[in-house]
């Protein structure tokens, strides 16, 4: 009993490992004078989380390369940032940078994308996605508003 009791608790550490995401705060204060500076999957990770800051302002200071969201949510992947009960309000400057190889598998989910619902008066801009996998169902791309 004991050793099932072992194989079954490294068994679910080992599974919790790969789901695991890492979040990181990024650098500035999310004004529009001292936007948060997204320059890692950790920082963005920290956006789509921290629904607080789905008001305030971001700029990206690197190309991020996504690819590991595809073990995230227990193979769901990405999870929007805005939703229907909490809209994104603020700006994101893509600054030029790329976002490469997100992925999302929410085949049941509506409005579905690196950004769910965004308000009238959020915006988004100077933001490239490259070689993005994206399933959902009504309101669903990469980058979805």
């Amino acid at each position: 009993m004991r050793n099932l009791i072992a194989l079954l608790l490294l068994l679910s550490s080992l599974f919790c490992a790969v789901d695991a995401q890492t979040s990181a705060v990024p650098a500035g204060d999310g004004s529009a004078g001292n936007p948060y500076q997204i320059d890692s999957l950790p920082n963005l990770y920290w956006l789509s989380t921290t629904v607080s800051a789905w008001n305030s302002n971001f700029i990206q200071l690197a190309d991020i390369d996504a690819s590991s969201t595809s073990s995230w949510n227990y193979a769901q992947g990405w999870s929007p940032i805005g939703d229907t009960s909490t809209l994104f309000t603020g700006t994101y400057n893509g600054n030029g940078k790329h976002i490469a190889k997100l992925f999302i598998n929410r085949p049941t989910t509506n409005i579905v994308g690196l950004f769910g619902e965004v308000s009238g008066t959020g915006s988004i801009k100077k933001l490239f996605l490259d070689s993005v996998n994206v399933a959902g169902q009504d309101g669903t791309g990469a980058l979805w508003e």
